[in-house]
């Protein structure tokens, strides 16, 4: 994605404690959106990079020393992908043309599946973001 003016229109944040580095405010419009970034996606990789164990510091820093180019490999919020265990890179991109986990399970073990699903989260209520300077909980940063 190229950089504008404005910068690539996003924001990176992070969760003290918790690993990996999320995109959110994606601003409508700007590099980012029309790059296809989305709200609560992971970042991977910066640059060829991978980035899933780096500091929040580390991959701002990455963004940052980029120039006006920037390539990520991102992962959406895929609960299928976490319930497997799969780390996504590069190479499980590279073979698929999506990145979904498929299975071959036996139909005893779909049942199991199936007997254990739990019910839907209700959806959570839309909360508007307060700034905060002196934050310990999280981690954001404009970019």
């Amino acid at each position: 994605m190229e950089k504008t003016p404005a910068g690539y229109g996003f924001h990176l944040n992070g969760i003290v404690g918790v690993s990996g580095q999320f995109i959110k405010d994606v601003v409508s419009g700007g590099a980012a959106d029309r790059a296809g970034l989305q709200e609560d996606d992971m970042v991977v990789e910066v640059n060829g990079e991978n980035v899933e164990q780096s500091s929040h510091d580390e991959v701002v820093a990455l963004i940052r020393s980029s120039g006006s180019s920037l390539e990520m490999l991102l992962a959406n919020n895929n609960d299928q992908l976490k319930a497997k265990g799969v780390s996504i890179t590069r190479l499980l991109l590279e073979e698929t043309s999506y990145a979904q986990v498929h299975t071959a399970d036996t139909p005893e073990e779909e049942e199991k599946h199936e007997e254990k699903a739990r019910p839907e989260s209700p959806p959570e209520q839309e909360r508007e973001r307060a700034k905060s300077s002196s934050s310990q909980d999280s981690i954001d940063e404009r970019l």
